[in-house]
C-alpha cells in the first residue's frame, strides 16, 4: 500500500470531513518539501487560519487512536506523523505506549502571523537542501527586517525533517 493511500485509508477511519481529509492530506504529503502552512492553505484554496482550524480538529479526531495528542501542546505535527509512520511500517503503537520524543532547543516564535516571507524561506529550504550534507546558511540584513524570525519560522517547520540538529 503506497503512503497517500494509507493516508486516505486513515482519514476514513477516523471519519476525517472531506475538508478535514483535504487538509489532513496535504499537510501530511507536503511534509517534507519545505511549504509553509500558508502555502499548503493555498495550495487547497482556503485561508491559513481555516487550514490550522482543520488541522486542530484533525488531531482532535486522532486523539482516540493516539492520546500524545491530545496531552500534548506543541509538536502535534510530528507525534502524528510519528504515530502514522510506525502504524504504516506495520509497528503498531499501543495507546500506552509514548513515540519517541523529539527534543527541540529552538524557542517557538511569538509571531502569530508570519506572511509576505514564503520566498524567503523556499530560498532558504532549497540552499539548505543543495547537496544533501551539514549546510551553513549565513541570513544578512539591517537591523529589525526579521532575520531571527526568518530563522525561527523555518526551523520550526522543518523540526520533523532535522530531528538532531541546532
Amino acid at each position: 500500500m503506497q503512503w497517500d493511500e494509507f493516508l486516505r485509508q486513515e482519514a476514513a477511519t477516523h471519519e476525517l470531513s472531506p475538508e478535514q481529509t483535504a487538509a489532513f492530506l496535504v499537510r501530511l504529503q507536503a511534509e517534507n518539501s519545505g511549504k509553509s502552512e500558508a502555502k499548503l492553505a493555498n495550495d487547497i484554496n482556503i485561508s491559513a487560519a481555516a487550514f490550522k482550524k482543520r488541522m486542530t480538529e484533525v488531531y482532535d479526531k486522532f486523539a482516540h487512536s493516539c492520546p500524545e495528542l491530545a496531552s500534548s501542546k506543541r509538536g502535534k505535527l510530528e507525534t502524528l506523523k510519528a504515530y502514522l509512520t510506525a502504524k504504516y511500517n506495520g509497528n503498531d503503537i499501543p495507546s500506552t505506549q509514548t513515540p519517541k520524543e523529539i527534543h527541540h532547543n529552538i524557542p517557538l516564535s511569538g509571531v502569530v502571523k508570519f506572511v509576505g516571507r514564503e520566498t524567503e524561506l523556499e530560498k532558504l529550504h532549497q540552499l539548505l537542501q543543495k547537496n544533501q550534507q551539514v549546510a551553513i546558511v549565513a541570513i544578512s540584513g539591517m537591523g529589525g527586517v526579521g532575520k531571527t524570525e526568518l530563522a525561527l519560522q523555518y526551523a520550526n517547520s522543518h523540526r520533523v525533517t532535522y530531528q538532531d540538529w541546532v
